[in-house]
């Protein structure tokens, strides 16, 4: 039903063809998260609201609302040419923030590789340090 596709997306990998491994690190950090005023209808790019003493926007379509929201622009999305397939090019564009959430998960886990190779060169530093720190002590050079 309905419901279940809006809700569900098929993972099985019977429909999943051709995996790659991907880098979240390298894509994450080409992202560019943006706060920002969004309106149900559209103006051109880089348009600018403007706000009277009283908080009402002064320059919106007639009928328009206004909300804040954080999230990513979907043209800047498209700058990048592995993510290219996450926007929809209709009128508005949209974004599938679904796969954009599977890439924090490969960043997550790269960093958390990274932080073991740091962990486990500080543990053998350590180690080296408490020998050395034996070593001079047994010859008497430090207490």
């Amino acid at each position: 039903d309905l419901y279940y596709q809006m809700v569900y997306q098929y993972s099985d990998d019977r429909v999943k063809h051709n995996e790659e491994d991907i880098s979240g690190l390298y894509l994450i950090n080409q992202l560019n998260p943006q706060k920002y005023l969004k309106t149900r209808k559209m103006y051109e790019e880089n348009y600018s609201l403007t706000i009277d003493t009283s908080g009402n926007y002064t320059n919106l379509k007639e009928d328009d609302i206004v909300k804040e929201e954080i999230g990513f622009i979907a043209q800047d999305i498209l700058k990048i040419p592995e993510l290219k397939f996450c926007v929809t090019e209709t009128t508005p564009y949209s974004l599938n923030y679904n796969n954009l959430f599977v890439l924090a998960i490969q960043a997550i886990k790269e960093l958390k590789t990274e932080k073991d190779i740091l962990q486990t060169s500080h543990d053998a530093l350590q180690k080296d340090v408490t020998t050395l720190k034996h070593i001079l002590q047994s010859k008497g050079i430090i207490d």
